[in-house]
């Protein structure tokens, strides 16, 4: 009940201002009309805030429970959701330690694919930070 009660003092006060603006107001001082594009306006507002407050919510939870295990390959996811997220300097040393452990675990592994892999990775990261920005590159 607070939360529609909330809703709709917000849509009278945005209402009430979005009236004084000197060329979309006309339209917002149709009294229905008005109140029909604010509570459109404030809706579309608190649903975009809705979800990615609820994304990051996950987010953070699932970094906490993959850094909670200490294995190679809850490193190695842990590393990977860092760097989807833009947080290389965050991801790579996670990466460096699964890659290292899942070598050191199992010595019967052949570490030169996993180098390999990692040196294609480097190669196509350099050649995208000469035409991109590093923001874009990663």
């Amino acid at each position: 009940m607070a939360r529609l009660l909330i809703f709709f003092v917000c849509v009278f006060i945005l209402t009430g201002f979005l009236a004084q603006l000197p060329v979309v107001g006309a339209l917002f001082r149709i009294p229905f009309l008005g109140f029909w594009f604010t509570a459109l306006l404030v809706s579309a507002v608190a649903a975009k805030l809705g979800a990615e407050a609820v994304d990051a919510g996950a987010r953070r939870r699932l970094e906490r429970s993959l850094g909670a295990v200490d294995t190679p390959h809850h490193k190695g996811k842990l590393g990977v959701l860092l760097l989807a997220q833009g947080k290389a300097r965050r991801a790579i040393p996670l990466l460096e330690a699964a890659l290292a452990c899942a070598v050191h675990e199992d010595p019967s592994r052949d570490p030169q694919l996993a180098r390999d892999l990692a040196r294609t990775g480097v190669d196509r990261l350099s050649d995208r930070l000469r035409r991109e920005s590093p923001e874009e590159a990663l």
